[in-house]
């Protein structure tokens, strides 16, 4: 494809000064550490080895790998925590690399999924033939996914523009593990899932998101085919997400949605063979098992009003025994359903008899606790109850799935170290012995363009004036910024209070994270350029508004995880009976990270320019706050008003 594999000066012709990408780009601006990053990627993936690389905001990181893996000659799959950085590789990076080199052919990317957001064209027309909607609303987005089933190429429900998220009859026609029939099925040839695993086949890169990568990690372990084409290396974009996706991906969920499933797909999988009386009363059973248990779930102290989320940590005394006996009819019911779906003989149930043995142990897993390196949780979602176990420790996993099988991987990501330090990334992925590590700073010139504001004399959090403290404090700042603010909160509670404080004394529109849909606060707070958007953590990752509608982001208190949290409480009894200290070892660098992620949203371009406040005097009054202030030195430091408003005119 006209790329080089023999000279690692290829690095410096295509990001030096006067190199290629300056004279493909408009407004270049050579950067040493988009350099040093793409050589120290390079040697990764020729020699085979580890490398960890935290590349500051406006290193050019993407570019940095891509282009190495491209030169390196070795075949690596990409994996990332969002889908914004997808889009970035696949409709920005991409086509500067073919722009620069001239290729006579595109460089062939594919971006693969999760299987829920490929069409199933068995599945499809089994709804259509047999399908009711529970939902007179549902039939008219059902046609305009008739209509573009008629013109897909890839399947890929993110085509369908205005499909709503939660769109229930998705799920039913969608792509699932639990009810493919591989190469038995009628429409094997002709499968979304199959044509782009053959796409990916054929790919100069391959693109997933971590989810993915671990679930296909995880398959082949067992022996199975997986979704991503054999590759050699891989790069871990955002791989300060990877411990939390691990946890997730690695930890076991039922839910009565599993159990719905699981006898819906049945009678539609039956209803063109025609299903028997034992195995239609064995089903409907299971479902009545089902409403029994989880209902009486959903009864208990705490979770019986509607509302917001609500997570319980399950300890030994959690499950009445009338709560025991039926989970124990329902684990009796699905072992029936499963004898007796035994004896069909259709292929289309096969999975019917895994599945149902699956739910059958989770619920067993999850009720008996047998093992305390799992933290065990019932949640609140909804309508729903959500029963899960997650690993307290993701070492063993992480090393038999991954280390153990991939000898070249690269970590990066802006956010890896604390006081400059990998220990903390790296134990909470289990990664242990040699690994290279590199911290190239970013590529903005942070000094001149940015303050740092943390007042010494506000009360600390938790003191019932800290609030009203707050609202001053943030008033003081965006009226300094005309505006133009991100002001984010470590909880629901202080973000609406503050916002309704402020809501008629500030002369600018005040945006609050619930008013609309994130995308959609998004586009009007960077075109509103005066507003101010109040929000959570959900805020803290992903926003990308480069340019003066955001000039200052303002942070409540340090982020450190609630310690009521069910699955931050376990974690720390796990470490603490370990005989490590929970709150240097585990509590504090996480907040770090989270700290300099959500500094992260301020400069997003060259000609950026803000203000980063921390409205938090814990950073002068507690030991702790000097290895804040290591992992912020980017950033000029001012406790006094005063030098905002100067920063400002």
């Amino acid at each position: 494809m006209g790329i080089p594999l023999d000279a690692e000066d290829k690095i410096g012709e295509f990001f030096g000064e006067g190199g290629l990408l300056s004279k493909t780009l408009v407004g270049y601006e050579f950067r040493p550490g988009q350099v040093d990053m793409a050589r120290e990627v390079l040697d990764a993936l020729i020699e085979g080895r580890y490398s960890l690389v935290e590349a500051g905001t406006g290193t050019g990181k993407t570019l940095a790998y891509l282009l190495p893996v491209l030169l390196s000659g070795r075949r690596a799959v990409i994996s990332t925590g969002t889908r914004n950085l997808q889009d970035q590789i696949i409709e920005s990076d991409v086509p500067i690399i073919e722009r620069a080199y001239k290729y006579e052919r595109k460089i062939k990317a594919v971006t693969l999924k999760g299987r829920n957001n490929y069409l199933c064209l068995r599945r499809f027309s089994r709804f259509i033939a047999q399908g009711a909607f529970e939902f007179k609303s549902d039939v008219n987005v059902f046609k305009m996914i008739e209509a573009w089933s008629r013109k897909t190429k890839t399947g890929d429900r993110a085509e369908i523009e205005g499909l709503p998220d939660d769109f229930a009859p998705w799920y039913e026609i969608s792509s699932s593990p639990d009810s493919c029939l591989g190469q038995k099925c009628f429409h094997f040839d002709d499968c979304f899932v199959n044509r782009m695993r053959r796409e990916a086949q054929s790919a100069d890169i391959v693109i997933v998101n971590h989810h993915l990568f671990l679930a296909d990690l995880e398959i082949k372990s067992s022996g199975g085919m997986g979704v991503i084409p054999k590759y050699e290396a891989a790069v871990l974009d955002e791989a300060h997400n990877l411990e939390r996706v691990s946890t997730s991906h690695f930890g076991i969920t039922v839910s009565p949605f599993r159990v719905e499933e699981l006898i819906r797909d049945l009678f539609a999988e039956m209803g063109a063979e025609g299903i028997n009386k034992d195995v239609q009363n064995a089903a409907l059973k299971v479902g009545e098992s089902s409403a029994a248990f989880f209902g009486a779930l959903m009864k208990k102290k705490g979770f019986s009003n509607k509302g917001e989320a609500v997570k319980r940590r399950i300890l030994k005394d959690f499950f009445t025994e009338g709560e025991r006996e039926k989970a124990a009819a329902l684990r009796s019911r699905l072992q029936i359903l499963r004898d007796r779906v035994r004896g069909l003989s259709a292929d289309s149930v096969n999975t019917i008899v895994w599945r149902a043995e699956e739910i059958s142990d989770a619920i067993d897993f999850i009720v008996t606790m047998p093992d305390d390196g799992y933290v065990f949780i019932c949640e609140r979602r909804g309508r729903g109850i959500f029963l899960s176990a997650l690993p307290l420790d993701i070492a063993g996993e992480m090393k038999r799935h991954l280390f153990d099988c991939i000898d070249t991987l690269i970590f990066t990501s802006a956010t890896l170290t604390v006081s400059g330090k990998f220990d903390f990334f790296k134990s909470s992925i289990g990664l242990d012995g040699e690994t290279a590590e590199r911290v190239i700073p970013g590529g903005f010139d942070t000094g001149s363009h940015t303050l740092l504001y943390v007042p010494r004399d506000l009360p600390p959090p938790g003191n019932r004036d800290f609030v009203g403290a707050v609202s001053k404090a943030v008033e003081e700042i965006v009226k300094a910024s005309s505006g133009r603010a991100l002001v984010l909160f470590t909880s629901i509670k202080n973000m609406r209070e503050v916002h309704d404080e402020l809501l008629k004394r500030l002369p600018f529109e005040a945006l609050m994270q619930g008013e609309a849909p994130r995308h959609i606060l998004l586009k009007r707070f960077q075109k509103e350029v005066s507003s101010v958007l109040f929000a959570t953590a959900s805020f803290w990752e992903g926003v990308d508004v480069p340019g003066e509608a955001l000039s200052a982001v303002v942070i409540d208190k340090l982020p450190f995880d609630s310690p009521a949290d069910p699955l931050i409480e376990a974690k720390m009894e796990y470490l603490e009976r370990g005989g490590a200290n929970p709150f240097m070892e585990f509590q504090l660098p996480r907040a770090v990270i989270s700290l300099r992620q959500g500094m992260g949203r301020l400069i997003r371009s060259d000609s950026d320019r803000g203000v980063l406040s921390i409205l938090d005097s814990r950073l002068y009054k507690r030991s702790y706050g000097r290895i804040f202030f290591e992992s912020l030195t980017e950033f000029p430091a001012t406790d006094r008003i005063g030098d905002v408003k100067d920063f400002f005119m």
